[in-house]
């Protein structure tokens, strides 16, 4: 495991995610350009990146130690796979250091919708949008277009064509990719009926 730290443009608090390697102790070394690449697909620079080692994360070729405690206490860890850090609907609302009142929406990932919270007018992060409108066109998961995600497999796969207003077949490389991604036209009309 390593821990990624995404840091806003404007100072404010750091954002962190603890990223596992898979089922044994050995991160693949594609894991990271894998990252990477998806770092620059969100238009976000690496120097945004940064990657620290940590007493109790397994970090390639080096033994592991007995854990340390939270050095910072303010900063927010979140425990997610690798990819979905990247994506910004899935961040918490974050109102930055500056202290002006602006109204904003968030989307909120756990009840799959857009929501008011009150933006300080600088730094804080990308899950931050000036109208509901432009919330729910970036974050409600059947708006989304189809995405492939950087893998090269080939799988079948349905998503919901909100434009046309209804389901549609797209190829999936196997990884990453977004929401909008479902196995059977049966499991989008299910579990996607909620976000059209």
């Amino acid at each position: 495991m390593f821990k990624v730290q995404i840091k806003p443009k404007e100072g404010g608090p750091l954002h962190t995610a603890t990223i596992g390697g898979g089922r044994t102790m050995i991160v693949r070394p594609t894991v990271l350009e894998d990252f990477k690449t998806l770092v620059k697909d969100q238009q976000l620079s690496e120097d945004n990146i940064i990657i620290k080692e940590d007493k109790g994360i397994c970090v390639p070729g080096k033994p592991v130690t007995e854990p340390e405690s939270q050095q910072n206490p303010q900063v927010e860890t979140i425990l997610i796979n690798a990819f979905a850090i990247l994506d910004v609907c899935a961040l918490t609302p974050d109102p930055g250091p500056c202290e002006c009142y602006s109204e904003r929406y968030f989307y909120n990932f756990r009840k799959r919708r857009c929501e008011i919270f009150i933006y300080g007018c600088c730094g804080g992060n990308q899950n931050n949008f000036e109208t509901e409108q432009e919330c729910l066109q970036r974050c409600r998961v059947c708006a989304q277009a189809p995405d492939s995600g950087p893998c090269f497999g080939y799988f079948e796969r349905y998503f919901y064509n909100f434009r046309k207003g209804r389901c549609e077949i797209f190829i999936y490389g196997g990884c990453s990719g977004n929401q909008n991604n479902f196995e059977t036209e049966q499991e989008l009309m299910f579990k996607g009926s909620d976000n059209f």
